[in-house]
């Protein structure tokens, strides 16, 4: 926020002033958040004004952090025929990422009828029997 306190003077009560709240991307994807500037009561000479405390300010903060994607994905056998117990496989896939940012480190899942094999998660996995 740019601004900590507002004046208005007899000569400005009546001018709008422009306060700027700007959010940081945080690099996280978490969704929009909901915040609130909270307004403090008015000191002023004026009796009408001194204690008086407008209404809160509620914001959200847009979230612009999209997951990333693999795309083109598949699992390559060094076999070339068809797969058997000791079959060496490949895992491969393109990274895209709509903010433009790196790829990080990458953990491969291997799963064996849906379920998730124990300890599998590099690149290759060789089939066991």
């Amino acid at each position: 926020m740019n601004k900590a306190f507002l004046t208005f003077t007899t000569s400005s009560w009546n001018m709008a002033q422009t306060i700027t709240v700007t959010g940081l991307d945080d690099g996280t994807v978490d969704g929009d958040q909901n915040y609130a500037i909270i307004l403090a009561a008015a000191t002023s000479s004026d009796g009408n004004y001194n204690g008086l405390k407008p209404n809160d300010v509620a914001l959200t903060n847009i979230d612009r952090n999209l997951p990333p994607t693999a795309n083109s994905v598949s699992i390559v056998d060094d076999n070339t025929g068809s797969t058997v117990a000791g079959d060496r496989l490949t895992g491969s896939y393109t990274f895209a990422d709509a903010n433009g940012d790196a790829e990080g480190t990458s953990t491969y899942r291997w799963l064996r009828n849906g379920a998730v094999i124990s300890g599998a998660q590099a690149l290759t996995y060789t089939l066991g029997r």
